[in-house]
Formats: structure tokens, C-alpha cells, sequence
């Protein structure tokens, strides 16, 4: 499988923006002048980046645990917790995941720009940013906003095949579990042959591959999205932290 996740991770980490940052750090750092106030931007800004990137990273970590034939998961009789439960609740994860990435960027923008949100986990938090943006005079923002607001539009039908739709298509989970509730009926059939779990490991193989597929898309739209964004902001970053200071 193509890992364009994985490619724009290394594109994210070689931005302009995030270089600069580090090396502005370090230069702080080193220089022995942290309680330099621009010091502390650098590090709130590096501190908002940082998750950001780790809420992308965590989409591919939990991708990266469907794929895998995780070790927690039994082959026997007497599992507990059997893959189609853990593979349930790891899609409901990386969606839930996916939810913190708005806010995560409003902090971030906001961060950038010296701003306070008064509530960063409110559903008013992107209102709050537009209106500081509108008092400084500051255009551009509420386009971002809409981007990433049509972004997460777009992983809405994804998680709806996904996850809470019926019978929709090979990737839906809730065909998955309709065959594991039927598995006993299927047992005790007198039509059951003995290659009915090979035909069910087969069908949850090529189920999972569609859903690492959505995954996969959505992530790199994700990451793509957040390099435009460091596009957007890396003059106003660089602008209060100039290449001179020292």
C-alpha cells in the first residue's frame, strides 16, 4: 500500500516553518536566554505544533495497529476480546482522533499570532479566533477555517461506511460483525464446511484493506492541509522571531 501518510510526515518535518522553529530553540537555548519572551513564543508555538503533528501521527498509529495482526489479539477458543471488536474500536479512535485536529490548528493559529482563546475546547473556539483576526485586521483566516471545516466534511462519508452504516459496502464494520453473529449459525449448519474460517479470514482480510485505504487518503489530505496552513503563517512566525536574534 502506498503510505502517502508517511510521505508528507517527512514533507511536514522539512517545512520551512518547522525548521526555522527549531533552530530558532536552539539558538535560544544555547545562548542561555530563555527567559527571553520570544523564547516563550517559540516554545508556545512549538507546543501547539506539536499537537497538531501528534494528532496526525496518532491516525497512523492506530492504522498502523488494524493492520498488524496485534498480539493482544487471540487465535483460540477462548479469546476475550475477539478483532472484530478491536478493530471497531480502533476506527472509533482514529475519528475521534480526527475530531481534535480543528481545534488543534485554531490553538495553533492563534499561538502564531499571540492570541488567547478563552475556551480552546469550545465549539466557539474557530468564532473566537475569526473575531481577534477581524479586530487586527488580519484577512485569510476564515478561508483556512472553511478548508479544514470541508476537509473533515469529506472523512464524514468515509467513517459513515465505516462504522455506523449497514450493509452499505464490503468495507462497512457492521458487515463484519454480521458475520461474526451469524459464525455459530454457520458452525452448527448442516451446510458448514470445514473452510468457513479460512472464507471469513479472507473476507476480514480485504474488508480491513478498504478501510486502511480511507485511512490512508484522509490522512494525507490531513497532512497536506496543515503544510498549507505552516504556508499561510511562516511570515508572521518569522517576522517576530527575525534570523538576527539572538
Amino acid at each position: 500500500m502506498d503510505d502517502k501518510g508517511a510521505i508528507l510526515k517527512s514533507d511536514l518535518m522539512e517545512h520551512k516553518f518547522v525548521s526555522k522553529l527549531i533552530v530558532d530553540i536552539f539558538n535560544f537555548y544555547s545562548n542561555q536566554k530563555v527567559d527571553s519572551p520570544t523564547y516563550k513564543y517559540c516554545k508556545n508555538v512549538q507546543h501547539r505544533l506539536t499537537k497538531v503533528k501528534s494528532t496526525l501521527e496518532t491516525l497512523q498509529l492506530i492504522r498502523l495497529l488494524i493492520a498488524e495482526k496485534h498480539p493482544s489479539i487471540s487465535t483460540t477458543n477462548n479469546e476475550v476480546i475477539d478483532r472484530e471488536t478491536i478493530l471497531n474500536y480502533h476506527v472509533e479512535n482514529y475519528f475521534t482522533r480526527l475530531n481534535s485536529y480543528k481545534p488543534d490548528i485554531i490553538c495553533f493559529i492563534a499561538a502564531v499570532h499571540e492570541w488567547k482563546i478563552a475556551d480552546e475546547s469550545s465549539v466557539n473556539a474557530s468564532a473566537q479566533l475569526l473575531e481577534m483576526a477581524t479586530r487586527a485586521g488580519i484577512t485569510g483566516i476564515a478561508d483556512i477555517i472553511a478548508t479544514i471545516d470541508k476537509v473533515l466534511e469529506l472523512a464524514t462519508p468515509a467513517k459513515s461506511d465505516i462504522t455506523e452504516s449497514t450493509g452499505m459496502s464490503a468495507a462497512d464494520i457492521s458487515l463484519i460483525e454480521s458475520v461474526k453473529e451469524a459464525e455459530n449459525l454457520i458452525k452448527h449448519s448442516l451446510a458448514a464446511n470445514d473452510n468457513y474460517e479460512d472464507d471469513k479470514n479472507e473476507y476480514y482480510t480485504t474488508s480491513v484493506a478498504s478501510n486502511l485505504d480511507e485511512m490512508t487518503n484522509i490522512e494525507a489530505t490531513m497532512y497536506a492541509n496543515f503544510i498549507s496552513v505552516l504556508d499561510s503563517f511562516y511570515e508572521t512566525y518569522a517576522a517576530k522571531v527575525p534570523d538576527t536574534v539572538e
